[in-house]
């Protein structure tokens, strides 16, 4: 029983890391306009943003620890989600991820390696979320724009070009 529901949390999670982006990535929808609002004027929805992220980690650590106990992917990454129960720590990496073109494409490479590499697919979960949280993390060109309250008033007159501004 208790191995069929993380066999589940682990395919959830997977599909999570390939219908998200698919889904979301650039699209001018409502729900879009509003997500990249909030994201970048408001930090609680923030913290909540990292928080998402954690649980998603913790979830699928514990599906991938329960379906494979005592590989080293899984503790390794275990212990490496530490980092993000801080909110300073893990808005510093996904910045750095986003704005580093190098470390994000480094990443991209390494998660597809650590995929097909044996006793290593959680440690490719966890590379893979840290890229999904940092692609729809604000960059540090929307976060300076901001500052400008011209910018922001022609942003909220016209929320449609919200999601053009963010990615």
């Amino acid at each position: 029983m208790v191995l069929s529901l993380c066999a589940i949390i682990l395919l959830f999670s997977l599909l999570a890391l390939l219908v998200v982006p698919a889904r979301f990535y650039k699209k001018n929808s409502l729900l879009m306009q509003k997500f990249c609002l909030r994201m970048i004027f408001v930090e609680k929805f923030r913290k909540l943003y990292t928080l998402g992220l954690l649980m998603a980690l913790i979830m699928a650590h514990y599906g991938a620890h329960v379906i494979m106990p005592n590989e080293p992917g899984v503790l390794i990454s275990s212990v490496l989600c530490l980092i993000f129960f801080n909110f300073r720590w893990t808005e510093r990496i996904l910045k750095l991820v986003q704005n580093d073109t190098k470390i994000y494409s480094a990443m991209g490479l390494l998660c597809l390696v650590l995929l097909y590499t044996p006793h290593l697919f959680s440690f490719s979960f966890f590379v893979g979320f840290i890229l999904l949280a940092a692609t729809f993390y604000p960059s540090k060109a929307i976060m300076k724009r901001i500052e400008d309250d011209a910018f922001v008033e022609g942003l909220l007159k016209h929320r449609e070009t919200i999601v053009k501004h963010y990615f």
